[in-house]
């Protein structure tokens, strides 16, 4: 009976657990888990061998990409718990479903798994560069001001999310430290995307975003003109690191750079938070893609 009782508090425990762990995370899981896992795989197919070590590392590295997300969804809504209140209820902390201490408790007992885990797969100093942006972002006003909050922790945050990817599964390549190099500057440009989702939101909690800082339509010229200079480097880059066939290379970078011109459209043409918010999840896919496209790259 008492085991009987044990084995059902353990299974409500874990349950609960990973109750919470979806309920943080589940709206941020494509560019962290997913994305992450496309660029080990990318990683392990340009491998010279794979063996049972590189798969078993490719199943930790999914838990580690887990510990990524999680401590960073949980700081990141532990600042925002009267916004999302207002705007998103159904989150753990404005829903009481957890409380702040509990919350404190899963973010520091989280950074020290990813700190563990990243120390045991090889990659402690993305690890390490990982939380201190995660805690400077948004614990420490980094997301009070675009500079930081966008070029700075996001293309840093990039950084140790793909060189860890790749690093987990085997050594650099100089193809995959350009390429690195590409997505991460890619990100850190372009995340202003993100920010016309919920200008009000972001101007009551005292956010210096672009569009609140020049205007809706300045930030908007801006922005597009940050797509439009991603979208050549990506084109360059791609075409000086490949050295297949010519016209099968133009029909896989195609679709990403049409991808590109179709995100301006809508930064222009479709202004409304639904709208702004459906270019930001295309913005996602295309990060997606622009990995798996890499596979070409290096095989």
């Amino acid at each position: 009976m008492n085991k009987q009782i044990s084995f059902n508090q353990l299974f409500f425990a874990f349950s609960r657990e990973v109750e919470l762990l979806w309920k943080f995370t589940k709206t941020d899981l494509l560019v962290s888990v997913v994305s992450a896992s496309i660029f080990m795989l990318v990683a392990l197919f340009s491998a010279a061998s794979v063996n049972l070590q590189s798969l078993a590392y490719f199943g930790l590295g999914l838990c580690y990409f887990i510990f990524y997300i999680y401590p960073f969804d949980i700081s990141n809504q532990l600042e925002a718990i009267e916004e999302d209140r207002l705007n998103k209820p159904f989150r753990p902390l404005p829903s009481g479903l957890i409380n702040e201490q509990g919350a404190y408790f899963r973010y520091y007992l989280g950074t020290a798994i990813y700190l563990i885990l990243g120390a045991f797969l090889g990659v402690f100093y993305w690890s390490l560069l990982w939380v201190i942006v995660t805690y400077m972002l948004n614990l420490r006003g980094w997301d009070k001001n675009w500079i930081t909050k966008n070029f700075v922790s996001m293309g840093l945050g990039t950084a140790a999310q793909l060189g860890a990817a790749w690093q987990i599964i085997g050594p650099f390549s100089n193809s995959a430290i350009i390429w690195i190099s590409l997505i991460s500057f890619w990100v850190a440009l372009t995340s202003c995307t993100q920010d016309f989702r919920d200008v009000e939101g972001d101007r009551k909690t005292g956010r210096k975003t672009l569009p609140i800082l020049v205007g809706d339509k300045k930030a908007r010229i801006i922005t597009m003109s940050f797509w439009a200079i991603m979208s050549l480097s990506v084109g360059i880059v791609y075409f000086q690191l490949q050295e297949g066939l010519f016209w099968l290379d133009l029909a896989l970078i195609l679709p990403a750079l049409a991808t590109h011109l179709y995100i301006m459209y809508r930064l222009w043409f479709l202004r409304s938070p639904k709208a702004d918010g459906k270019t930001y999840l295309i913005q996602c896919l295309l990060y997606c893609y622009l990995l798996l496209l890499s596979v070409y790259i290096f095989l």
